[in-house]
């Protein structure tokens, strides 16, 4: 009978174990996909366009707007220089820089009206 219970407990221990082992294996399954989610999440929601920017500046005689560091223009404008100061020839002549087409919009507007 001894024997009996020797077996009855040691069956009992090894389901136990089971169980514990069962469990903390899924445990640390389930905390390496929440982990894995929140760096998928995190490198997703940090990904944001980078703006290029657009300059403002003569080419050829005329206004033109390139973007970035190009060097041919995204848009001329066929605005001449002819008649504006000399101070807003040597700003068109190196570029005036602006980061967001709304800007761009509002210098062209002051340029050209």
């Amino acid at each position: 009978m001894s024997r009996k219970i020797s077996i009855m407990v040691l069956l009992a221990g090894m389901a136990v174990s089971a169980v514990i082992v069962v469990a903390t294996v899924s445990s640390s399954v389930r905390r390496q996909r929440i982990k894995a989610y929140e760096q998928a999440k995190q490198t997703t929601t940090q990904t944001t366009p980078v703006e290029v920017g657009y300059f403002l500046r003569e080419y050829e005689g005329e206004l033109a707007v390139f973007r970035g560091e190009s060097q041919t223009p995204f848009r001329k404008l066929g605005v001449g220089l002819d008649l504006m100061s000399d101070y807003d020839k040597v700003l068109l002549h190196d570029g005036i820089f602006v980061q967001t087409q709304k800007e761009l919009n509002a210098l062209i507007e002051d340029y050209t009206s």
